[in-house]
């Protein structure tokens, strides 16, 4: 088994979800695969999910009820369809909706997943969507370049980083209209519940910065490691008064 980008989920009750992909016996093929284990890391259960070809689960989230959504991608290898797919599942693991987006570009991995009481919100690389958490039918998307992960925020509101000329982080209304735009470029961020914005990226080392609700910029740090102007930051989180970063 291995794991995707976004990977680690925790529900109401404090167990962990985690998803990635798993060969076949032949290893000529893989399949999506998720595990659910309680707080202490016992094993609940584990599903392969099977959706044709090269399929991967990418990312999870779960909703106040313990529902669980994941986007996965089937890679266009040997020539295959490519496949974006967004999946709702019970807590026990069940499929209980699948919907499908076909990108004309891959891009790998590179997609996100976020739920809030209105939607289910989505990023590819070239599409950020919102579907019906009942029946997954898309409520709106937009075209673009998406970069990182799409964020939910305690307000109702949600984060993510269109790229190039869209103009960086960008902050949008439940129906999909823009709000803010801040101008600011990263490979992952946190939305703290007092509207600071943390976010981490590279620039030859790894670069955490605080920013303001407004997009001021507080403070930056650079943690220079071994491969000292070959690093970046990919994931960041805020809890308990420290910013945990990895990269």
């Amino acid at each position: 088994v291995w794991n995707a980008r976004s990977p680690i989920a925790l529900d109401g009750q404090g167990n962990i979800l985690t998803v990635g992909a798993i060969w076949n016996s032949a290893q000529t093929n893989w399949s999506g695969h998720i595990r659910k284990y309680d707080g202490n890391g016992n094993l609940l259960w584990s599903h392969t999910i099977d959706q044709g070809y090269y399929f991967s689960l990418n990312a999870v989230t779960v909703d106040a009820s313990n529902q669980i959504y994941v986007i996965g991608t089937n890679a266009p290898a040997n020539g295959n369809t490519l496949m974006v797919r967004t999946m709702k599942l019970d807590a026990s693991g069940v499929v209980l909706w699948t919907a499908l987006f076909q990108p004309s570009t891959y891009f790998g991995d590179t997609s996100s997943i976020t739920v809030t009481s209105s939607g289910v919100y989505t990023s590819y690389t070239s599409q950020l969507a919102k579907r019906s958490l009942d029946t997954g039918a898309l409520l709106w998307d937009k075209s673009g370049l998406f970069g990182g992960s799409v964020r939910a925020h305690s307000a109702g509101n949600i984060f993510a980083l269109p790229q190039g000329a869209q103009g960086g982080l960008t902050k949008y209304d439940a129906d999909g209209n823009v709000l803010q735009v801040f101008g600011i470029a990263a490979r992952d961020y946190f939305i703290a519940d007092s509207g600071n914005i943390y976010t981490t990226g590279g620039g030859g080392h790894i670069r955490t910065q605080k920013y303001t609700r407004a997009g001021v910029l507080l403070w930056t740090v650079e943690t220079k490691g071994k491969r000292s102007g070959q690093e970046t930051g990919w994931g960041i989180k805020v809890q308990g008064g420290f910013v945990y970063v990895g990269g």
